[in-house]
């Protein structure tokens, strides 16, 4: 390869990770459990990991509400979806991990991950809260995306294969909703964009 070919190619790379590292979807987890220790820090870093390899980045951001009294350094509003942990879930709520809220018009708006289901089958699995909070996280983001249930990360019930498989990093969301996650991540930075110029 000639000098100026590498040239190029070196500031092609250069470009791409500059302008990478700014193009990340920003997702909020605020705990409104009250949880202890870096049991959600840890478990959006295994999200995190899950949206990497579908070819999604993120950018993460957990609030402790109850720390930091609801003074957080967020994103610029409207730039990114937002999830809360609640510590139980509504009486009504049907045996769900979580929950997504979407509009009629198909609008993203919130997600929810109950904190004592989580902590239900963490027990039951014998595996860490926060590997099954991971999979919650992972599951209702995946809905404020545009996903519907289906196989791996979007089965509609999270059971003890899933939770084993996501401790052993075998969890993934399917090929096909990954194509849809990238699809709904490019569109969304794109917008982003355009709204900032």
């Amino acid at each position: 390869m000639k000098a100026y070919e590498l040239a190029a190619t070196a500031l092609v790379s250069a470009l791409g990770a500059a302008f990478g590292s700014q193009q990340r979807l920003n997702v909020v987890i605020f705990d409104l459990a009250d949880t202890r220790g870096d049991t959600i820090t840890e478990a959006a870093g295994m999200a995190r990991r899950f949206f990497h390899e579908a070819g999604v980045d993120t950018e993460w951001t957990v609030c402790h509400m109850a720390k930091h009294h609801n003074a957080c350094a967020l994103p610029p509003a409207e730039t990114y979806l937002k999830l809360s942990v609640l510590a139980e879930a509504d009486r009504n709520t049907r045996k769900t991990m979580g929950t997504a809220l979407i509009t009629k018009t198909g609008e993203a708006v919130v997600s929810y991950a109950f904190f004592d289901r989580a902590t239900t089958l963490a027990k039951s699995t014998g595996q860490p809260v926060r590997v099954v909070l991971a999979c919650i996280i992972a599951h209702e983001i995946g809905h404020l995306m545009g996903l519907k249930h289906n196989a791996g990360i979007m089965k509609a019930d999270l059971a003890q294969r899933e939770i084993f498989d996501a401790a052993q990093e075998r969890l993934q969301f399917t090929a096909e909703d990954a194509g849809l996650l990238r699809e709904f991540a490019g569109n969304s930075l794109n917008s982003s964009l355009a709204a900032h110029r």
